[in-house]
């Protein structure tokens, strides 16, 4: 997509673009948003993180955090801090919580958006559930009119996610 006019920066620290069995950064950049990364190779300070957000704020469309043990020898700003920071700036905050059993907590630390698998702990079909604040749920919805058409996913993944949901948060 040509973003070109647009607020199309994703502020992410560097330790974070990692590879899940594909590239964070191609994720980003099939939408059409160019990656802004912020830190070092081994880790990324307050100071940092704010800094790229003050400085760049005007050409930042969101900032996103990744949650996967593929970063986890990361010393990255703390989840919490990075979502204080994105809201002093008001920047909207994705977190990539795909490996992730619990689906509030996100949204209890100021999340905008949660990324998670269906599949992974929900026991569901291979499917993706996006969740978070209506305005950017509507806007993330119009990539069916791009890129995210050629990955969605048909209707039997979309039941079976709200099914393994519902089993999830009944079980004992």
């Amino acid at each position: 997509p040509n973003t070109h006019k647009m607020k199309n920066k994703v502020l992410i620290q560097r330790g974070h673009l990692t590879n899940y069995g594909a590239e964070v950064r191609q994720g980003i950049e099939l939408s059409g948003a160019k990656i802004l990364s912020c830190g070092g190779k081994n880790s990324c300070s307050n100071e940092l993180l704010e800094k790229s957000l003050s400085k760049h704020k005007k050409h930042i469309a969101c900032a996103m955090y990744v949650v996967s043990h593929h970063c986890s020898h990361y010393d990255a700003v703390k989840i919490s801090r990075f979502l204080k920071l994105c809201k002093k700036y008001n920047i909207p905050t994705i977190v990539d919580a795909a490996s992730e059993e619990y689906m509030e907590k996100f949204f209890k630390l100021g999340a905008d958006i949660a990324i998670f698998s269906a599949h992974k702990f929900m026991g569901s079909l291979t499917a993706g559930i996006l969740a978070g604040k209506k305005q950017y749920v509507k806007n993330i919805y119009l990539q069916n009119l791009g890129i995210g058409r050629g990955m969605k996913v048909g209707k039997e993944a979309i039941f079976s996610a709200i099914i393994g949901v519902e089993n999830w948060y009944k079980r004992d």
